[in-house]
């Protein structure tokens, strides 16, 4: 009897022991706090600058103010684009030469080109812009190549008015042509069919000079006739 109740004790003592080596284990197990996954989006929020941008307009455009109504405003900015369309790409070409036809090298012609001054129209100064002042008028000197050309591209503008043609020795003969026009649509407003070479560069208004001979009375050149 007392071999059996001292056996039932020794297993007593083991379950006991056992129970102490795996209960911190499974309490641990139960009682931990499971991580959150970190979270995972696949779409990225849009950069500031993008939302910005969405939300403020472009620094040049036009804002209409309250105190204008959306049909008035619509009115303005349409005049504002009729007269910054008078700015038009301007092509001029010349060719220069003597009474016999033959090039002449170095002439000086001298023109201005009429614009309306851009800035006058920017959104800041629209609204107070002079139309006294919004015409510029920007004079060039072309001096004629070996095979008497000039050219003035790259350029925009309404109208070329031809001041001058000059070289020494040499008077400015006829035909003597005041202006050239640029229209929208590559249209032109000439005096005369022949103005229209000055748009060809493989034509070329032809300017003439005349050779002066040592006594006799040279032409008037257009400055001279100013005076």
């Amino acid at each position: 009897m007392k071999k059996i109740l001292f056996v039932l004790v020794l297993i007593i003592i083991a379950f006991c022991i056992w129970l102490f080596l795996h209960q911190p284990a499974q309490t641990a197990e139960q009682n931990a706090v499971p991580q959150a996954p970190e979270p995972t989006n696949t779409t990225s929020a849009p950069p500031m600058t993008n939302a910005l941008s969405q939300a403020m307009p472009p620094t040049n455009a036009f804002v209409r103010p309250d105190s204008i109504d959306e049909a008035t405003w619509n009115r303005i900015m349409i005049n504002r684009q009729v007269i910054l369309s008078e700015n038009q790409p301007i092509e001029f070409y010349a060719r220069i030469v003597d009474q016999d036809g033959q090039a002449i090298k170095g002439a000086k012609l001298e023109l201005k080109v009429s614009r309306m001054d851009e800035t006058m129209f920017a959104p800041t100064n629209y609204f107070h812009w002079d139309p006294a002042k919004a015409v510029q008028d920007i004079p060039f000197e072309l001096l004629s190549d070996a095979n008497g050309w000039v050219c003035l591209t790259n350029k925009t503008g309404q109208l070329i008015q031809i001041n001058d043609l000059s070289k020494a020795g040499y008077s400015f003969k006829m035909p003597q042509i005041g202006s050239f026009g640029y229209e929208p649509e590559g249209k032109h407003l000439i005096g005369d069919t022949g103005m229209e070479d000055a748009f060809n560069p493989e034509k070329g208004y032809v300017f003439h000079l005349q050779r002066i001979v040592k006594g006799s009375v040279p032409s008037i050149s257009t400055s001279q006739a100013g005076q």
